[in-house]
């Protein structure tokens, strides 16, 4: 596949990352990705927090499936309303 046509799809095509197993106890992540909304440190770990964005009229709410903690998704949810 030619870069020039994988250029054009990540200009058109939108995506958001999600912290998995792979990020559990570095930092990478956190430094890497610019997720909106994560001032609040809800879901915090090492390797960074929930987020939060609306794009149309969809909450999209994405968890840091790293925290155990279930009462934080709740919190979250309460701030994207």
């Amino acid at each position: 596949m030619p870069v020039s046509y994988i250029r054009r799809y990540f200009v058109i095509c939108r995506f958001n990352s999600s912290i998995g197993n792979h990020e559990s106890k570095g930092t990478d992540y956190k430094y890497h990705y610019n997720n909106p909304n994560t001032e609040d440190n809800l879901g915090a770990t090492n390797s960074g927090s929930d987020y939060y964005f609306s794009y149309g009229d969809v909450l999209y709410i994405v968890l840091n499936s790293n925290n155990r903690n279930a009462g934080r998704a709740q919190q979250t949810d309460g701030k994207g309303n």
